[in-house]
């Protein structure tokens, strides 16, 4: 599943250069085991260190050594959720550290550079890890977590047990689905830093959404509903933590935040664009291409837009409804064009033709 993250939340304190960081650690200095019964995962770490190491010597790991490090759970979740390959992250971690592939970074795109610098930061000094396990552990962050996401998720669905925080090295990231959550546990740090837990409840998030009996099943292979999909699970996850990833004090680059913001500010212009695109699809919804609404409105995967409708919604006193379409998504658009008339401003709406759309597809049986 698609997050802000997976759209590139770049780290400040990345290196500033292409250099490559000459320490290197043991795994032995840094204790990554945590027992399988634990609500945090750390398993990959040690296998990850001794990649590292190897390259940081000049040495190309055995693809043997590289199947070990990918057969860890963390990694299995991030080839299964994300676009992210074994053949690019093994790419990503030579050129952040095998000496004869350092040239290559001036050539990678800005996104990938980021990635890159993320690694060389995270590796370079590892006593953070430490420090990071005991934050976890002594502030019930999986507890904390689950308490914020709950907040968002319909009573019925609600979870007293969080699921296991699973962590890999891989870079500036973190996904979920209905099968776990991961994150790449320098980020993780970096964000509880700043903002105690609620990177993880966004994505714990998308992991109980993901578990919810909705009324009529979205059909994710038709426009409408994939767009639903998006605009609505990004929407709302992001109300429990983009507020503060856009703060000025937050570790994350003013370049993505910057980004961010500016897009949010076009989030009307992009609604009508949507929405144009949207009714000419109406009179054949059944054949409706997502990619086509994507291009006119979705930026970001629908984290533009489906915040900017979420925020609406709130702001017209419309949390307990807005919770409750958490059940029947598609009833989103009207919800969202319901806060606009109740607030009485000149936010652009949905059309009528798009409703019914949704309306109609609501009583399909898909």
């Amino acid at each position: 599943m698609k997050s802000l993250i997976s759209a590139a939340i770049l780290s400040t304190v990345a290196l500033t250069n292409a250099a490559l960081p000459s320490k290197v650690y043991a795994s032995s200095t840094v204790n990554t085991h945590i027992s399988s019964h634990s609500q945090y995962d750390f398993s990959s770490l040690a296998d990850g260190i001794r990649i590292v190491n190897q390259l940081k010597m000049g040495i190309s790991p055995s693809e043997q050594a590289w199947q070990q490090l990918f057969s860890h759970n963390a990694y299995q979740l991030v080839f299964s959720i994300s676009d992210l390959t074994q053949e690019k992250l093994k790419n990503r971690f030579e050129i952040a550290f095998l000496p004869m592939k350092a040239v290559h970074f001036d050539a990678l795109n800005a996104f990938e550079k980021q990635e890159v610098k993320h690694l060389r930061t995270a590796l370079y000094n590892l006593d953070w890890i430490n420090e990071y396990k005991n934050m976890l552990t002594g502030s019930d962050a999986v507890e904390r977590s689950l308490a914020l996401a709950n907040q968002w998720i319909p009573k019925a669905f609600q979870s007293k047990q969080a699921t296991q925080y699973v962590f890999g090295f891989f870079g500036q990231n973190a996904h979920a689905s209905a099968v776990g959550v991961v994150l790449d546990p320098y980020l993780g740090y970096l964000s509880d830093l700043h903002a105690p837990f609620e990177l993880g409840a966004h994505e714990l998030h998308h992991n109980l959404r993901a578990k919810i009996k909705l009324a009529k099943p979205l059909d994710r292979g038709n426009g409408f509903d994939r767009a639903i999909d998006h605009l609505q699970h990004e929407g709302v996850a992001n109300l429990i933590d983009k507020s503060r990833f856009l703060e000025a004090q937050s570790p994350f680059s003013d370049e993505i935040k910057n980004y961010f913001a500016s897009e949010l500010k076009k989030a009307p212009n992009y609604i009508i664009a949507l929405n144009k695109v949207m009714s000419e699809a109406a009179s054949d919804h059944e054949n409706a291409d997502f990619m086509t609404f994507q291009k006119a409105g979705l930026p970001l995967w629908g984290h533009v837009v489906g915040w900017y409708m979420t925020q609406t919604i709130v702001k017209a006193d419309m949390k307990e409804q807005l919770v409750e379409s958490m059940v029947a998504p598609r009833a989103f658009p009207h919800l969202y064009n319901q806060a606009v008339e109740r607030l009485g401003t000149q936010q652009p709406q949905f059309s009528q033709a798009v409703v019914d759309v949704y309306r109609q597809r609501a009583s399909l049986s898909l």
